[in-house]
């Protein structure tokens, strides 16, 4: 099911998800196929069904998301977890404890697909998800979703001009990612991270890191990330003043990226995107 969803190939992944959602014992039996179901929902552009879906599953893991209702309620409980990790060194989050209890490993990997549903589709209510993966890790303890966590947070931090912090974050994860070879969830850290790096590095020094997201991603079959570190390396390559000609070709290759692997939902932002409409004027 797994290579199904990394190839594209809806219908064969349907068909293997209906034989062992049959042939399962047991709800825990079932959760790894309900994830590759989700995935593929953010894959076709399913998105409001895909976020439904992922609610629905956490909800019987026993977990529910933050309800964040005003704008203010959002900003305290960033600020109140960000005073709450000022307590804890680099160093002490690197080491932290590590998480055991498998429903809630689980629960952590369907908040990271709610992450991809809500980047491409609601990215309003990604503060919910992120503090709650931020507060399951302090809890429970660390996972690989605990980079994811702290990339999202980060970027958060750094979006509403608290630089320092968001800097912080996600330097952090993608150490905890080369620390401890998370290599499921290294294609997205990457990419997430470079996006914040940029704040404060020159444009020209993301472009090695969106490549090296990208190629992390393919290596995990996380085309999703691949192609999402890809139209950001191409955009930067036009605001860093790389050559037209070369920077329309790599633009190419995304197109041709996206239909090959049948990502729908990144082909419609792709064609909004405004360098690729500049390319379009002439």
């Amino acid at each position: 099911a797994k290579c199904c969803l990394s190839i594209g190939d809806s219908e064969k992944l349907e068909r293997f998800s209906t034989q062992v959602l049959s042939n399962a014992r047991s709800f825990e039996d079932k959760l790894n196929i309900y994830y590759f179901s989700i995935s593929a929902l953010c894959h076709a552009s399913l998105l409001e069904e895909a976020f439904s879906k992922g609610v629905q599953i956490l909800s019987m893991l026993g977990e529910d998301l933050p309800q964040i209702r005003t704008h203010d309620e959002k900003i305290g409980h960033l600020n109140e977890t960000t005073s709450k990790l000022s307590c804890l060194s680099d160093d002490e989050l690197l080491t932290y404890k590590m998480m055991s209890d498998p429903s809630k490993i689980m629960a952590m990997k369907f908040l990271w697909r709610l992450q991809v549903s809500l980047l491409m589709g609601k990215p309003s209510f990604i503060p919910h998800v992120t503090l709650k993966m931020i507060h399951m890790s302090l809890v429970h303890g660390m996972s690989a979703m605990y980079a994811i966590g702290f990339v999202y947070f980060g970027s958060i931090l750094a979006s509403i001009g608290n630089i320092k912090d968001g800097y912080r974050f996600v330097k952090l994860a993608k150490n905890i990612v080369q620390r401890f070879g998370y290599k499921d969830v290294a294609g997205e850290v990457l990419f997430m991270s470079t996006h914040t790096i940029g704040y404060v590095e020159p444009i020209q020094s993301t472009l090695e890191c969106y490549l090296e997201g990208y190629t992390a991603a393919l290596e995990a079959g996380d085309t999703t990330s691949a192609c999402l570190n890809l139209l950001s390396y191409c955009n930067n390559l036009f605001w860093s003043g790389t050559s037209l000609g070369y920077t329309k070709n790599k633009y190419d290759e995304l197109a041709h990226f996206t239909k090959k692997h049948n990502l729908t939902s990144l082909e419609f932002v792709i064609r909004n995107n405004m360098v690729e409409k500049l390319f379009e004027m002439g």
